[in-house]
This record gives C-alpha cells, sequence and structure tokens, in this order.
C-alpha cells in the first residue's frame, strides 16, 4: 500500500490544481476496488495543504459511493471524529447521502418532494453536524419558519430523547433575542424543531465584510448577553456560541439560535454528557477543550468573550489547527486585544479579557454581570470590576516575578509582615471563632437541629448540621447565617431562619429572625421559636411530586435538579389583610386600608420571612416554586413576584469572601419568581409575559417594591430531624 502511494506521489510531481486532485481520486477509488481499504489521511498527506480540504471531500465522496454499492455501513461518527478539521465536509455529505424523503405515494413527484406536513421546503440555509435547517413556507398559517431536520430519518432512542429534551426545554425561552421556536414535531422515530425565520446573515458571515467600532461590538455583546441571561435564567446552557450561531435581522439586532448542544442544569442527568467535546474549538472554554466537565454558565460568558475578542481585533484568540486550537484553549493565555489593535479601549479589553479568564471563578459569573460592565463602558462609566484589579494584579506580578524579586522582598518586609500577620490572624481567629448560643422554644422540649446556610448559595449544608438536644439549649456554633428547625413530633414543628454574630458585630434594628442578644461571657441569646399547632396546614394544598421517569420522552420537562420532598403550599398570595392581621402596621378598615384592601403588599425579603414565621410557615425555595407553581390555577396576569429563599451573589462579591460592599453581608440578593423588572417597579399595562412562571430576578434584600409579595409554604415532615448527615 505505502509503495502504490510513494509512486503516486512520484506521477503527481509537476501537477497542479484540479489535475492533481483527479490523479489522486483516480488512484484512490483503483486500490478501493482491488480491496485494499486505502486510508483516506494517507493520501490527503499528497497535497498542499491549502488544497486539502478539496482533497478530502473528493475522496469521502468517492468512499461512499464505493461503500454503498458494496452496501458497507457508513460510520459519519468515524468520520467526523477522525477528521474533525473537516467536520463541515461530512456534514454536507452526509445530508446528500441521508436527504429527506417523504411516504412512497408522494416519492418521485419532484414538487411534493420538498413538502414536509404543512410545510414547503425552500432553500437549505445550514447544516450542523446532526441536522440541517431549511427556510421553510408553513401553509397552514401562510408565514415563513426555520425547520430544523436531523441527518439521521431513524433516530435511535438515545438521539430522539436528546432531540426532543433539549428542544422542548429551549421550547421555553421567550426573549426577543433569542430565535423563538414555534413546534416539536415528533413522529415515530424522527423529529423536526420548527421556528422563528430571521432575515438576515449570521454574525461570522456580517464580520468577514464589516470592522465593528468598538461601541458596535460592545453594544452587540451586550444584546447577547441580556439574551443568554435569559436562557442561564432558565437553567439552560448553550454550549456552541459562536458567530454563526448569531444571527442579525434586518436592523443589525443579534439573535442566539442553535441550541442543539444546550444543556439544562436542572435536569438530573442529563441526555448530553459533560465529558464529551462538544462544542466549536475556537470558542470553547478550558472546562469544555479538556472534556472534564464542571459546564455550566461561566462557559457560555467565556465564549462570549471570545466572540467580543474577535470582533473587537478582528481575529480568533488561539488559531491553528483542532489539536492545536484545544490545547491553546487549555493552557495558553491569548494575546491581548491591544496587541493586534492598540486602538480598542482599555475598558472594554478589560471587559473581553475577564470573559475569557481560564478559571471560571475568575470571569464574569454570570452574563448579566457582564451585559452590565458593557453598559458602564457605553455609558463612558468606570467599570465596577475594576474596582479590585490592583489587588489581582499584584499577585500575578509576584507569580511571575523571578526568584531573586521575590527573595528580596521577603527579607525586606518579614519581620513587619510576620508582626502584622500575627496580630490579624489572632483578631481574625476571635472574631470568626465559635460562639455559646442559647436559643428557647414555646412550648420548649423541642428537638433543635442547626442547618448552617452556604455563605455563597443560601442552600442548607447538611453536611454541617448540628444536633443541640432538646430546648432550652446550649451549644457552640460558628458565626453565620442558620436554617433552625425545632420539632416536637413528626406534625408539629417549625423551620426558621437565625443568625449567629461574629465577636463585634454590629447589632442594628433588624427583623426578629437576624436579632440577637449579647449575654455577656461571649454568649449570645437567640430569639425563641413560637411552635404554631397543627391547623396551620388545614388550608394549604399539598404538592407531592413523583421521582422524574428519564425514559418517559412524553414527560413534562419540571426543570427540577431533584424533586423536593412533600409540602404544603398556600393556594393565593398574602394579601393586605393578611399582613396587617398580624403586623398591625395600619389600623383595620382605615381609609388607606380600604384603598389597598385584596391587594397585594409590598414586603421586603426580611419583612417576608418575618411575617412567614409568625404564621408558623417559611417561604419556598425555587425548587418548591417550580414545582407547585403549574399546579396552582390562581396565578394571572394580575398576580405579582413572589419571594423565594433562593441567593444570588453580587457581582462584586469574590469566591472567597473578601470583598464586602456597602456593610452587605456576602453581597447578596435574593430571587423574586413569577414578574418581571416592570412588574416589580409597580408599572402599568404590563404584558404577559411580565408575570411568566419562569421569570426570576434578582432584588436587594433592604429594598421594597411595589410588586413583590409571598407566598407561604410548609414542609409535610421535618427535613432534617431524621436525616443522615454523612449521606
Amino acid at each position: 500500500m505505502q509503495s502504490n502511494v510513494d509512486s503516486l506521489s512520484h506521477s503527481i510531481d509537476g501537477l497542479t490544481g484540479n489535475r492533481r486532485i483527479d490523479v489522486i481520486c483516480d488512484s484512490f477509488e483503483r486500490e478501493w476496488r482491488s480491496g485494499n481499504n486505502p486510508a483516506l489521511s494517507t493520501y490527503l498527506q499528497l497535497c498542499p495543504e491549502e488544497e486539502r480540504r478539496r482533497l478530502f471531500a473528493e475522496l469521502l465522496q468517492v468512499e461512499l459511493e464505493l461503500r454503498e454499492r458494496a452496501g458497507t455501513e457508513i460510520s459519519w461518527n468515524d468520520y467526523l471524529v477522525s477528521y474533525p478539521q473537516f467536520a463541515d465536509c461530512v456534514e454536507t455529505s452526509r445530508f446528500r447521502h441521508q436527504s429527506f424523503h417523504v411516504d412512497e405515494t408522494v416519492v418521485g413527484n419532484e414538487q411534493l418532494a420538498n413538502q414536509l406536513d404543512q410545510f414547503t421546503l425552500l432553500e437549505r440555509i445550514g447544516s450542523g453536524s446532526s441536522s440541517t435547517v431549511w427556510k421553510a413556507r408553513d401553509t397552514r398559517l401562510n408565514r415563513t419558519v426555520a425547520i430544523k431536520i436531523p441527518h439521521n430519518r431513524n433516530l435511535s432512542g438515545r438521539e430522539l430523547g436528546r432531540f426532543l429534551h433539549e428542544a422542548r426545554a429551549v421550547a421555553q425561552l421567550k426573549h426577543h433575542g433569542i430565535v423563538a421556536i414555534y413546534d416539536v414535531v415528533r413522529k415515530e422515530n424522527f423529529a423536526y424543531i420548527v421556528s422563528d425565520f430571521i432575515e438576515g446573515e449570521d454574525l461570522a458571515s456580517w464580520l468577514k465584510h464589516a470592522t465593528p467600532s468598538a461601541t458596535t461590538a460592545a453594544t452587540l455583546c451586550k444584546q447577547i448577553c441580556e439574551a443568554l441571561a435569559h436562557a442561564h435564567a432558565q437553567g439552560i446552557v448553550h454550549r456552541d456560541l459562536k458567530p454563526a450561531n448569531i444571527l442579525l435581522d434586518a436592523n443589525q439586532a443579534p439573535h442566539i439560535a442553535d441550541f442543539g448542544l444546550a444543556k439544562q442544569l436542572s435536569v438530573r442527568s442529563s441526555l448530553s454528557q459533560d465529558n464529551q467535546l462538544l462544542g466549536t474549538p475556537a470558542y470553547m472554554s478550558p472546562e469544555q477543550a479538556s472534556g472534564k466537565g464542571g459546564i455550566d454558565c461561566r462557559s457560555d460568558v467565556y465564549s462570549l468573550g471570545v466572540i467580543l475578542y474577535e470582533m473587537l481585533s478582528g481575529v480568533r484568540p488561539h488559531e491553528g489547527d483542532f489539536d492545536e486550537v484545544i490545547r491553546a484553549a487549555i493552557s495558553k493565555e491569548p494575546a491581548r486585544p491591544r496587541s493586534v489593535n492598540k486602538d480598542i479601549p482599555r475598558e472594554i479589553e478589560w471587559i473581553c479579557q475577564k470573559a475569557m479568564q481560564k478559571a471560571p471563578q475568575e470571569r464574569y459569573q454570570t452574563a448579566t454581570q457582564m451585559a452590565e460592565e458593557l453598559g458602564h463602558f457605553l455609558k463612558g462609566e468606570p467599570l465596577r470590576s475594576r474596582r479590585f484589579r490592583h489587588v489581582r494584579v499584584a499577585t500575578r506580578l509576584i507569580k511571575r516575578r523571578e526568584f531573586i524579586v521575590a527573595s528580596s522582598a521577603a527579607i525586606l518586609g518579614g519581620v513587619a509582615a510576620n508582626r502584622w500577620f500575627r496580630r490579624a490572624s489572632v483578631a481574625a481567629a476571635r472574631a470568626s471563632g465559635p460562639r455559646v448560643v442559647r436559643l428557647a422554644t414555646d412550648p420548649d422540649r423541642a428537638h433543635i437541629t442547626f442547618v448552617p446556610l452556604a455563605k455563597h448559595t443560601g442552600q442548607p449544608d447538611v453536611s454541617k448540621l448540628v444536633r443541640a438536644g432538646t430546648s432550652p439549649v446550649e451549644v457552640e456554633l460558628l458565626p453565620g447565617d442558620y436554617l433552625v428547625e425545632a420539632v416536637i413530633d413528626e406534625h408539629r414543628f417549625h423551620e426558621v431562619f437565625r443568625h449567629v454574630p461574629q465577636f463585634g458585630e454590629w447589632e442594628p434594628d433588624l427583623r426578629k429572625h437576624q436579632q440577637w442578644n449579647d449575654l455577656g461571657n461571649h454568649v449570645v441569646g437567640l430569639p425563641d421559636i413560637r411552635i404554631a399547632a397543627v391547623e396551620v396546614a388545614r388550608s394549604m394544598l399539598m404538592i407531592d411530586l413523583p421521582p422524574p421517569d428519564e425514559n418517559d420522552l412524553d414527560a413534562p420537562i419540571l426543570n427540577l435538579p431533584t424533586v423536593p420532598p412533600p409540602f404544603y403550599i398556600d393556594p393565593f398570595q398574602t394579601t393586605v389583610e393578611g399582613y396587617l392581621w398580624v403586623r398591625t402596621v395600619l389600623p383595620p378598615y382605615s381609609d388607606h386600608f380600604n384603598q389597598v384592601l385584596d391587594r397585594p403588599i409590598s414586603l421586603t425579603y426580611d419583612d417576608a420571612v418575618s411575617f412567614t414565621e409568625s404564621i408558623g410557615k417559611r417561604l419556598p425555595t425555587g425548587e418548591e416554586w417550580d414545582a407547585s407553581v403549574n399546579l396552582l390555577s390562581e396565578r394571572t396576569t394580575s398576580d405579582f413576584a413572589e419571594w423565594t429563599t433562593d441567593w444570588f451573589i453580587s457581582p462584586f462579591s469574590t469566591p472567597n469572601n473578601q470583598v464586602q460592599i456597602d456593610q452587605s453581608l456576602y453581597g447578596e440578593a435574593r430571587i423574586a419568581r413569577g414578574g418581571s423588572r416592570r412588574l416589580i417597579d409597580g408599572q402599568k399595562d404590563l404584558e404577559i409575559a411580565d408575570c411568566a412562571p419562569i421569570n426570576r430576578i434578582a432584588i436587594d434584600r433592604p429594598r421594597l417594591f411595589p410588586g413583590i409579595g409571598v407566598r407561604c409554604v410548609r414542609s409535610l415532615k421535618p427535613r432534617f430531624y431524621l436525616c443522615d448527615a454523612n449521606a
């Protein structure tokens, strides 16, 4: 075989262009017919690199025709794995060999061969690794649409499951910056997606003839960020964000398309496995390129950074073949955009570089944060993420200096630094050390469990729970926020929040769940817990969802990472009447009371927590809200957003909680569900989308808005009293 290739190499010396490719293909075909099964890769080496794409396409076509005649099975995935640099050629060939066929009654009718149900296929507008997108005419609704059709007309159960599962998830996204999905049609082992058709060109094509200014690039990227943030809020990660998947309409407004590799963060067992190398190499985040998993919203932020880099500089951060780009994405720092184009403003270069940090925790943690920073740039305002850049820069410089510099610095400052750090360590240890905490209940003899809340998620950390015994209790606890469970029996219990302060922490005028008393001798007294009677849940609805069946493709998508334990929920939101009954803020039946009767009252987050505790209930978690919202028939366009206990960390807090802004603990906000910013601000003339259940809005916990209220829940049984802390 090698001798034949060597002989061919000599025979094509002096040939150029099409003639050389023809001779190589003829020789390849002869070897195939003789039963030698020649390798494509061997023949590709006979052409200069700039001609190999054309040669590969021709050789592949020859091999496919010969395989088809011989009845040999064609493995498209093998071609994609072996020749990733020619994936587009493989996709085109696959489309040609697996073009769509209608029922046998219409095969042969040239006109009807382009008809799919009520859709007339007009022209092919794109092809990917697994499907083709057609421009089509909906004859029933008289509109132009885009239809995504899998290459494979007889999908396996896993392929069909992934196609339908992800399509249904993306169909929930309703944002003007995301291509809308109209329908997902399934016919036995075949399915296709019908979506909005965007008249225009994709960003990749536009960049071939356009050189956007920094302002234009920032504007486009900000709009993409906002659309992507909507998808992330619904638990959808794109994973293949690139210019070819961003469509520009007639007004140059961007629309994100092709969620074919989208991953649902909320799905317990995704049909797209994390350890697969999915995406386009030039735009892959390091965690995607490594194939080790850990892909989340920050992976899309990295891809956004690469797109911004390309718009600003006209080149990609990493160039080369498949392997070179993958290695560079994992370990090589790209050149600064200003080294390519010195006219790029430093502020937007900073945004670009921060989005492309190798470590996910060093990037913008959400697309919303990146959009806000781009907004500051467009308004000429200082970038907030640069406030503490001197700390990061100093750290990097220290890491990059030679040994002699580091040694000199250590010698010169060693004695003073050692003394300072010793004093600081003693003070820090004292401030963050455990406190003796006292807590009583009414009635007493309740079993008390303290469950610490993780500082950056607000979720109970069951692995660190403390069983304190029966009340009244005295126990040593580390400073922080806790969910406290007080249990008399299976039916009579309460779940409340309490705060254990550090030494020297100031005690402002706070709600009950945040208060404490300094009892002296480093002892802290927390407010008593009043355990309500069993009748608390009498008028509530019970939510008890079965675990998801991943094999049921027709089952509704609940977007729940885990199914929450059974719980009760109020069928209606709390009204002014109910709130005033407890708080007695206004005299009953006063003029002001009558004006707002039976309308939602505006509650801060801490007001809501205090109120729910006082009536023996609590706020729902995000999972509980998701699990129940579709079962509540009273959610209408007249509703308001509702507080949940989900946390949101502000853009200015660090992974190690080293920065505190405006004395706001951890820089956290709380999530209100079921309302838009317009609804929360109390604006009129709302649309249905403003009250959509999928909406999630982060609100500063002290802020008060007219469009936020509360709906109470209560656990069916104690959640932590009998749980295994080591599980």
